[in-house]
């Protein structure tokens, strides 16, 4: 479990996928840093609700989990927001 701060600077649209209608959704925060960093998380299933309570411009703690897999010996990693402040 991970803890990151930031200002919400896009928040994308719930999207369903596949047959059985599995929702993603997205949002990015700009870090408060010397270099601020631009940083896309993840929304799954149920937790793509919590995109409405988001707004641009809104300061968050954004808790997540950081997730990697692979496929066709490809290395991916993602960032799984389940909970903000």
């Amino acid at each position: 479990m991970l803890k990151i701060s930031g200002k919400v600077i896009q928040i994308g649209t719930i999207i369903e996928r596949g047959e059985k209608r599995f929702k993603t959704a997205d949002f990015v925060i700009e870090t408060d840093e010397k270099y601020p960093q631009k940083i896309k998380f993840d929304l799954l299933g149920d937790k793509t609700d919590m995109i409405k309570h988001l707004s641009v411009g809104k300061k968050i703690d954004v808790h997540f989990n950081l997730k990697g897999k692979e496929y066709n010996e490809k290395f991916y990693n993602s960032l799984e927001c389940y909970k903000f402040d």
